[in-house]
């Protein structure tokens, strides 16, 4: 008598759960959308990298836009026009990086124009090469007795804000681009919450 009644509820879990077409969708798409998931972000880091992405450069200092070294990522173009020259004009580069005149003794005067999406591999290109440049140059006024006390006052980081050349707000002002830092933390975490549910 208990086997037929486990026999029973068997047949009735299987009629009423695996019989369903949620079910056999489930079964079958879920490992499908699982690989295409881990698939995804490795095709698009491969196919973003590939572009090269050009960058006009305004450097008011004279000491920065010389010594930075392009690769086959990001080309750096030095440009005699002014910001706002520029912004208008070369709507067809990635973007227009402007340095300030004081950027030895203010690194945080840097700002990266963009036509679109900045992506986080170049602002981190750019600000370390720029950081690199400061710290060589820093390096030059001193004597090298203490370096290591000299290496700890020299290092320099460079804050640099990114705004969007493609969008204005109301009144003409800037609009500030959302940092890709920003984007990729929260991809991150709505993909982490995706896994959980």
């Amino acid at each position: 008598m208990a086997n037929s009644k486990i026999g029973i509820i068997i047949t009735r879990e299987f009629n009423e759960r695996v019989r369903k077409k949620s079910f056999i969708v489930t079964t079958i798409l879920m490992p499908v959308l699982m690989i295409g998931l881990m698939v995804a972000p490795a095709l698009i880091m491969r196919y973003s990298q590939g572009e090269t992405r050009h960058i006009s450069v305004i450097d008011e200092s004279g000491v920065i836009a010389p010594r930075l070294e392009s690769s086959e990522e990001v080309v750096y173009e030095p440009t005699d026009l002014t910001l706002d020259e520029a912004r208008r004009e070369h709507t067809d580069r990635f973007g227009i990086l402007w340095i300030g005149g004081d950027i030895m003794t203010n690194p945080g005067n840097v700002k990266l124009y963009t036509n679109g999406s900045s992506a986080m591999l170049v602002e981190e290109s750019v600000s370390g090469q720029i950081a690199d440049i400061i710290e060589k140059e820093k390096l030059k006024d001193y004597n090298i007795e203490n370096l290591s006390q000299i290496l700890y006052e020299v290092k320099t980081t460079v804050y640099m804000q990114v705004f969007r050349n493609d969008q204005m707000q109301d009144d003409g002002s800037d609009k500030q681009a959302n940092s890709s830092a920003v984007s990729t933390v929260v991809g991150l975490v709505l993909g982490m919450i995706l896994y959980m549910f």
